[in-house]
């Protein structure tokens, strides 16, 4: 791998490092410490955002590789972040159980109501949670001791789990997609009567644009390469810059929320500022984040 890309690498891993933990953290404090912000919704959201911290920490060892030019063992790698691959399967699979959420809601407006918070939102991440559990438990089966440039999720496993872990992420990431379409339908066909549901209609296609330009569009290059039987240090190259693409996937959702919220951005700023807090108001949830109804 070249110097000069080696240090580009470990420097947008840097800043996403520091970007995106600080965001990620904030959103679940935030949403755990405010009473008006917990619902079914934002507990998948917490969740999600738990396993993004995971995802980005997996970092530390990427930018120490590529800032000291030294390799690590795939065994060494694998048992290192056994903890990331878990979440890595976890975060990419639960989107389509956040979408869905969003489905029932609008769908099943009373049934979602009625139902208990923590059995609806254990059965919604029982499929991401063994989704993870399986793959963790596949990368113990074998051993492989080539030595590698990066320590991600990918290159830790070996190539016959690769091989469907990549189409696997591929297909929730396009079943997320397509609810995405779904639901901009719905609201686009209610928006022709109800301001609101025009203004969600509109931020739900600024959501798909950001989750197909993000984790649509590295799941997609990642599983590309694989399938046309990249391996070693060609693989290690091509990851490690599609990686910037995957590390704004796991920060984004933070900045976006306050930046469309004002009840989430007024909550940010006092925990520094106590003169500002937030109004209590009815929350609806969208892909992946939290608004206020008045935000939309």
């Amino acid at each position: 791998m070249y110097r000069w890309n080696q240090i580009l690498i470990a420097s947008h891993k840097s800043f996403f490092i520091c970007f995106g933990i600080f965001g990620n953290i904030h959103l679940v404090f935030i949403i755990l410490s405010t009473p008006s912000f917990r619902s079914k919704s934002s507990y998948l959201q917490c969740i999600q955002s738990t396993a993004h911290i995971f995802c980005i920490m997996n970092s530390f060892i990427d930018v120490y590789l590529m800032i000291t030019d030294t390799e690590i063992l795939r065994e060494t790698c694998f048992h290192i972040i056994v903890p990331n691959i878990f979440c890595y399967c976890v975060q990419s699979s639960i989107m389509v159980f956040i979408l869905l959420d969003i489905l029932f809601i609008v769908m099943f407006p009373i049934a979602h109501r009625n139902f208990s918070d923590w059995k609806y939102v254990t059965a919604m991440a029982m499929i991401p949670f063994l989704w993870g559990g399986f793959i963790v438990i596949w990368g113990f089966q074998g051993e492989d001791y080539s030595s590698l440039h990066l320590c991600s999720s990918f290159m830790a496993l070996q190539r016959p789990i690769r091989k469907v872990l990549a189409p696997v992420t591929v297909a929730s990431n396009t079943l997320s997609l397509l609810i995405f379409l779904i639901l901009i339908l719905v609201f686009k066909k209610k928006g022709q009567t109800s301001t609101e549901s025009y203004k969600i209609m509109r931020h739900l296609k600024v959501s798909a644009a950001l989750f197909i330009f993000s984790n649509y569009f590295s799941a997609f290059a990642i599983n590309f390469v694989i399938l046309l039987g990249y391996s070693g240090e060609d693989l290690s190259n091509i990851i490690g810059n599609i990686s910037m693409s995957s590390m704004f996937s796991y920060s984004h959702t933070f900045y976006t929320i306050i930046w469309r919220s004002a009840d989430y951005r007024k909550r940010f700023i006092g925990l520094y500022c106590k003169s500002v807090s937030p109004q209590n108001t009815f929350f609806v949830h969208s892909p992946g984040k939290n608004r206020a109804a008045s935000d939309f």
